[in-house]
């Protein structure tokens, strides 16, 4: 199903391209489907902040109930190789002895 617009209009303002919804009375679960055709050395911390918006304003809406899962897939379809970070860690320096504190991304 279609997200509700007070989401996608969230959401959409940081540039994603589609969000759909899954519910089955028990799970509920969010697809982000971002297209992009540039390197964006960003795009991790952006799909934080996508999933960010998306959590905060189903928290926000009702606390008693436990956030959907959000899967986000960023397709790349441009021509050069994509060298920017996949993972958080790739981003950040991380202290040693702090690496089990670390939240992967």
């Amino acid at each position: 199903k279609d997200e509700n617009s007070e989401l996608v209009m969230n959401v959409s303002s940081k540039h994603v391209d589609i969000i759909k919804r899954y519910e089955d009375g028990t799970y509920l679960d969010l697809f982000v489907i971002e297209s992009q055709s540039n390197v964006d050395p960003s795009m991790v911390a952006r799909v934080m902040e996508y999933e960010s918006v998306a959590r905060m304003r189903y928290i926000r809406q009702n606390l008693k109930k436990h956030v959907p899962m959000i899967l986000t897939v960023v397709l790349y379809v441009g021509e050069s190789k994509w060298n920017a970070a996949k993972r958080l860690s790739e981003l950040e320096i991380i202290h040693p002895g702090f690496e089990d504190m670390f939240n992967e991304f």
